[in-house]
């Protein structure tokens, strides 16, 4: 009887397997999909990753939406957003690999969302950076200018296990955003000493690449700033 419920289960997996796979649609970078939400509605988009970049999936129009982002693999969630830039509207950004698939759950904010919705991905390549060096014993700072809309990028690849922390120093109102593998997404305002911007991460495997993204806090703030990576070992 054992091994009756056993394949039972089995093909019971793989029916609902195909099920979910025929209720996916391909969403491809550069293009965009409208469709309606109806009460507790979820869209399923596939997107595959054609080159090392910042994947940015978002949505446009009045109706309030929620996204969730998981690998294809073990569909684990990577991350969520509620509200992005654009109210009502979700918007999700991860550090995507070359020929990976990710897979987009659409829905509304809640159980009572009904509404016309547009769905879009695209890409931004990742510009050469920097790598940051990482202070254990001095403190060593990279430093520059921000611009008007400017943004500055750089690498971190700590060697060991601990917590990085990346922050920047001086008196420009600064806004850090750190990408890692695998989709890992933070950013932070005021998270140091008065308007810098500090973020830490609980590394857990050495050789991590981690992508920061420095700029004003808003499109108008220019000055000078120093940047910082350090880390404390467990």
């Amino acid at each position: 009887m054992k091994k009756y419920i056993c394949l039972f289960s089995i093909l019971m997996l793989f029916a609902a397997e195909a099920v979910f796979a025929q209720n996916v649609q391909d969403l491809r970078v550069g293009a965009s999909v409208s469709g309606n939400i109806n009460n507790g509605q979820e869209f399923w988009y596939r997107v595959r990753s054609t080159e090392n970049c910042i994947l940015t999936v978002e949505t446009f129009g009045s109706t309030d939406t929620y996204l969730e982002v998981y690998d294809s693999q073990q569909r684990n969630l990577l991350m969520e957003n509620d509200d992005g830039p654009n109210e009502y509207n979700a918007r999700v950004e991860i550090f995507a690999m070359a020929g990976d698939i990710y897979m987009f759950k659409l829905r509304g904010y809640d159980s009572d969302t009904s509404g016309p919705f547009r769905i879009s991905a695209t890409q931004k390549n990742i510009p050469r950076t920097p790598e940051l060096p990482i202070n254990i014993i001095t403190l060593e700072t990279r430093s520059g200018n921000i611009d008007r809309n400017g943004e500055y990028w750089f690498t971190v690849k700590p060697a060991v296990t601990g917590t990085l922390v990346v922050e920047t120093s001086g008196d420009t109102d600064t806004f850090l955003t750190a990408y890692g593998e695998n989709g890992f997404f933070v950013e932070d305002d005021d998270g140091g000493w008065e308007n810098n911007a500090r973020i830490s991460i609980n590394v857990q495997k050495p050789g991590t690449t981690y992508l920061f993204k420095l700029r004003g806090y808003d499109s108008d703030v220019r000055g000078p700033y120093k940047i910082s990576a350090s880390i404390i070992r467990n």
